[in-house]
């Protein structure tokens, strides 16, 4: 669109120079537009971040929003504070596996020690948990004939529905 100073202008122009200029100016009038269109483009990717569209938070870059956290800070340091003693597991007294983790020969002079008996023992503790096992129960329903000839079967209980095949 023609801001009307100018077209007041150009119907000054003789009428030659007239559709020059009015030629011109639609071609500008068109680049304008398209640039205008592509700074709207460029200005909205720029200001897209992981909360306003379908971006991964990993692609906001260094220019994250900062948390909205609603715990205050407690003038502490992070992690065990000075004096507390902490807890930990304990050893148990008798262990289901017992390890002997032998000393062959000395470090030192490389004399044979194996056959030397031991003057005390450091012991350690690993703590694991036994891998799950599935347990199988086969339930068995008596089946008795009485002497009426009647046919008696035992009743599995509710959740022993199904077959195994």
């Amino acid at each position: 669109m023609i801001p009307q100073e100018i077209q007041d202008l150009i119907k000054i122009l003789p009428l030659e120079s007239q559709a020059v200029v009015m030629a011109i100016v639609v071609i500008y009038e068109d680049k304008y537009q398209k640039q205008e269109s592509r700074i709207k483009d460029l200005e909205d990717q720029i200001a897209k971040n992981s909360k306003n569209s379908s971006k991964p938070p990993s692609s906001d870059g260094l220019k994250k929003p900062s948390p909205k956290s609603l715990r205050k800070r407690s003038g502490k340091g992070s992690g065990g504070q000075k004096g507390h003693r902490g807890n930990n597991l304990k050893m148990v007294s008798t262990p289901d596996v017992e390890e002997i983790h032998k000393v062959r020969t000395c470090n030192n002079c490389k004399k044979d020690l194996s056959k030397m008996k031991a003057s005390a023992y450091q012991t350690r503790q690993v703590f694991d948990i036994p891998p799950m096992k599935v347990q199988v129960t086969a339930h068995k329903s008596e089946i008795k004939i009485c002497s009426c000839g009647c046919k008696n079967s035992g009743v599995f209980p509710n959740h022993v529905s199904h077959y195994v095949g």
